[in-house]
């Protein structure tokens, strides 16, 4: 219980620092008004409308609306938050939760098989994945499309499709933006993993004989796991980065193409706090599963 009321005390501040950053920029994106009352203008405005998102009025053109006060003008063309916010919302986080998912099996799944190759390879296959880890990822993107134009120009077969627009795209983003995280999940978890190797119970077992993958799965990973989900957040930061720059990219109208399309303070803290909670709440869950199965303390 201890461990659920101090993430959720967590969860507390990260939305309320949401809302203080987002009541911020309200005084510089329309207008430069940088005062203490333009600030708990926002702030209340936001806290009123966080409160009924079914309030948030979108404004189709907002860089045209006269400001008389802390609200836009009643008069011109507008529609309500939802129901569109979903559809921009959902693809977003598909294509995010896919990633995560194909990230963290593809890298248990690669950390399997290289348990087993002898410790020469394994350290050459570190210094690759140290080399791969450092691309940029606007490199990465750009070379799947790149090669997907180049395969098309040869073949005249469109493997997938490579820009979104208004048709929903999965299978490249998903894959695109699970690769950086795939090879930084199987460094940490195949660093972790030759580190329990080399514990004394681990070479006890290996000489009674216990079976190789025997010993990884109900041991060898199990203890591993701990380390391995401290650097969870990392991946995570590492996947919103990416997302955004794949929407872009990509051009995917996901949450960045709703934000960047309507920037109102009160659409970018409630999309960036719906965007936060299924986060938090599959760290909380992970957290709590972990501690469950080992019975030691994780920090994530």
């Amino acid at each position: 219980m201890k461990s659920i009321a101090n993430s959720l005390v967590r969860f507390l501040f990260v939305v309320i620092g949401i809302v203080m950053i987002s009541a911020f920029l309200g005084m510089t994106m329309y207008q430069i008004d940088i005062s203490f009352t333009s600030y708990f203008q926002n702030l209340k405005k936001l806290v009123i409308l966080l409160v009924n998102p079914s309030e948030i009025i979108v404004y189709k053109d907002i860089y045209r609306i006269k400001y008389p006060g802390p609200y836009p003008s009643p008069f011109e063309k507008n529609y309500s938050l939802f129901p569109m916010f979903w559809e921009y919302y959902l693809y977003s986080i598909k294509i995010f939760m896919a990633a995560l998912v194909t990230a963290i099996f593809a890298g248990i799944f690669l950390t399997y098989f290289t348990s087993f190759l002898p410790k020469r390879v394994v350290q050459v296959l570190s210094r690759i994945l140290s080399f791969l880890e450092a691309l940029p990822d606007i490199f990465v993107i750009f070379v799947v499309q790149f090669f997907i134009i180049w395969f098309y120009k040869k073949t005249e077969i469109l493997l997938f499709p490579i820009a979104g627009a208004f048709e929903k795209v999965y299978f490249v983003p998903i894959i695109v933006l699970s690769l950086l995280p795939t090879l930084f999940f199987y460094k940490v978890s195949l660093f972790m993993t030759m580190e329990e190797y080399q514990k004394q119970y681990a070479e006890f077992a290996v000489s009674k004989g216990v079976r190789p993958n025997l010993l990884f799965l109900k041991h060898i990973f199990r203890n591993s796991v701990i380390g391995i989900t401290s650097h969870s957040k990392a991946i995570i930061w590492l996947m919103l980065s990416n997302l955004i720059i794949l929407e872009r990219i990509f051009n995917i109208y996901g949450l960045t193409k709703y934000i960047l399309n309507y920037k109102q303070i009160e659409i970018i803290a409630f999309s960036l706090i719906m965007f936060y909670i299924p986060i938090f709440l599959i760290l909380l869950i992970s957290k709590l599963v972990i501690q469950r199965s080992t019975g030691r303390e994780v920090m994530i």
